[in-house]
């Protein structure tokens, strides 16, 4: 028969191996997509939770000094726009440095 059905064989197992090489990457996929979607999940709720303290905060007149929660988080590296919301920031985002200058809040690090 000669070389071929050896040749067969080999191609037989780099696909079972390709195969099993894909399941692990469609896991690890969706548990990327899983831990994503709790991530922005809890920026939305940060973000909700801005928003109902800034809304109290104007129907106050003492109104608190306490520190951003847009600004604390777009300091630890997220998008707080609209353009990117909740994804990890790489660099400095223009879109987001507006919404904050618009909010009042000058005090941005740097990533």
């Amino acid at each position: 028969m000669g070389p071929l059905p050896g040749r067969i064989a080999r191609l037989e197992y780099m696909v079972k191996e390709l195969l099993l090489e894909l399941e692990e990457v469609k896991k690890l996929a969706r548990s990327l997509e899983e831990e994503n979607e709790k991530l922005r999940r809890q920026l939305t709720d940060a973000y909700s939770s801005y928003c109902d303290e800034k809304v109290r905060k104007s129907n106050d007149t003492e109104g608190g000094s306490e520190d951003s929660t847009l600004l604390r988080l777009y300091n630890e590296g997220f998008h707080i726009c609209n353009v990117k919301f909740a994804q990890v920031r790489e660099g400095e985002c223009l879109f987001c440095l507006g919404l904050l200058r618009r909010q009042g809040d000058n005090e941005v690090g740097v990533k």
